[in-house]
């Protein structure tokens, strides 16, 4: 996947190795049982493009869900270690590190929401809900 995100910079991922991507996935789920994740919520988010997830009216549909996901230090832990081998303008994006500079934050949630997108999304492919 490669990605243009808000700033110009240019995300490529292809996607992380098997156990980091479980290693997500049990972060999600474990935090999802804090704030009801349902089999209908997992549907509507599988049918949203990435992109439309951080607009307005999905924000609000979703945001206990995207809160409680984003300030979850196992999940923000294991988002960064399935983006370790993501490129951030031909850079690692080690501990997203590149957004130090103040003008490339605005990436840090369009980053966040493409890596569990591209890691989680092969889990549900082959399930009704995808």
């Amino acid at each position: 996947m490669t990605k243009i995100l808000p700033s110009g910079a240019e995300l490529q991922f292809a996607g992380p190795p098997f156990n980091e991507a479980v290693a997500l996935l049990e972060a999600v789920l474990k935090e999802g049982q804090n704030f009801n994740l349902t089999l209908e919520s997992l549907k509507t988010l599988a049918k949203l493009n990435i992109d439309d997830i951080l607009t307005a009216d999905s924000f609000n549909q979703f945001k206990t869900m995207i809160i409680a996901l984003l300030t979850s230090p196992q999940v923000l832990k294991a988002l960064k270690s399935c983006g370790a081998r993501a490129l951030y303008n031909n850079s690692r994006l080690n501990n997203f590190e590149c957004l130090e500079e103040e003008d490339k934050r605005q990436d840090y949630f369009f980053i966040l929401f493409n890596l569990a997108g591209q890691s989680l999304a092969p889990f549900f492919k082959g399930l009704a809900i995808a």
